[in-house]
């Protein structure tokens, strides 16, 4: 009776082994996949010319390449220089992404991956990017790639697992998991060259205060040592550093915000006027103030910083008063200015007795 049983114990075996197979292998192409997100972009990649960052907001970035350099679109006529690595990066990213699982095709649920459409945008006379529809809450970045062939998708959230980004092609209504969290810049100027100025402390050679509040720092060109000028003799500086530190306040400067250089009427009046003296050049700095903002501008002949002129950079407050320091500013205040008499004074803790010093039983 036993020998019986046994074949067909093993057919029984063996018909549900294959019967999981088909199962398995009829639902793993839908989970697994060796495909690339852009089959086309490894040979089209050295032909992408522009580079177009959009979400729910508006444009978050439009480069353009010329020759080995890419800029930033900011207005008609005003390009800015964007950071060349962050976009080599991104395009490397898009390259070698794959479609690592797929997801839903249902639109009702592209919302919890972030795949979901934009906001239509057209392309209007009066202004580059007029956004106009509905999905105004979408929260994916569409984004796309120029060139001899054009390259979209809607970068979604990043998995809970940390594994990728959700992704959807526009007009295909398949969302996937990519291999890879793909970088994006966090804000509009997130991925433009800064700071402001490509030099070191030890090429400026002087920085004056061209308006009212007229200084200047010079470099003494021997020593290199930083003087302060007109400077009364006998005074201290406020601090150790205090003409190095106004220095690196201008070798760091950075910018949160950027627009096309022309009038604008909520500025109020001009804070401060630099001038900048360096090996590399001289320019020209205005700090302007208006109720809520600091704006920066720059003028200047050398051609490597042209771009600056076509530009004013919002600052932080803070950063604008940094550029706007008067003479008093670095001196001691009142109380702390030391004369040569006081350095000369010994100085006697309580209940010490100097030496050579005689005392009255």
């Amino acid at each position: 009776m036993k020998n019986q049983l046994l074949p067909l114990f093993l057919i029984m075996v063996l018909a549900v082994s294959a019967a999981s197979w088909v199962l398995y292998h009829q639902h793993e192409p839908e989970a697994r996949t060796e495909q690339v997100l852009f089959p086309e972009l490894r040979t089209q990649a050295s032909s992408i010319t522009q580079i177009k960052l959009q979400n729910n907001t508006g444009v978050l970035l439009h480069a353009q390449r010329r020759g080995d350099s890419w800029y930033s679109l900011s207005s008609a006529d005003a390009m800015f220089p964007v950071n060349n690595n962050n976009l080599s990066n991104l395009l490397v990213q898009l390259r070698d992404a794959r479609l690592l699982e797929a997801k839903t095709a249902n639109p009702a649920r592209y919302a919890k991956l972030g795949v979901d459409s934009l906001r239509e945008i057209t392309e209007t006379p009066s202004k580059e990017d007029d956004l106009k529809g509905t999905d105004i809450d979408a929260m994916g970045t569409l984004i796309t790639l120029s060139g001899a062939k054009t390259f979209q998708v809607i970068l979604g959230n990043t998995a809970t697992s940390g594994l990728g980004n959700y992704a959807r092609v526009p007009n295909n209504e398949q969302a996937w998991l990519l291999d890879q969290v793909i970088e994006l810049p966090e804000n509009s100027v997130d991925w433009l060259v800064q700071p402001l100025l490509d030099i070191q402390e030890e090429e400026i050679t002087r920085v004056s205060r061209i308006d009212e509040s007229g200084w200047q720092i010079q470099r003494n060109e021997e020593t290199g040592e930083l003087v302060l000028q007109p400077h009364e003799n006998g005074h201290s500086l406020r601090y150790d550093g205090v003409l190095d530190a106004m220095l690196s306040n201008i070798t760091s400067l950075r910018f949160d915000a950027i627009a096309a250089r022309e009038e604008i009427s909520d500025i109020n009046s001009v804070m401060s006027q630099l001038l900048i003296q360096s090996q590399r050049g001289d320019v020209e700095l205005r700090v302007f103030e208006s109720e809520d903002s600091a704006w920066l501008t720059f003028d200047t002949l050398n051609e490597n910083w042209q771009h600056l002129t076509q530009h004013r950079f919002g600052i932080t407050e803070f950063t604008a008063r940094q550029l706007s320091k008067s003479m008093e500013d670095f001196l001691p205040e009142a109380g702390d200015i030391k004369t040569d008499v006081d350095a000369d004074v010994l100085e006697i803790d309580e209940g010490n007795e100097p030496s050579g010093v005689e005392t009255l039983d």
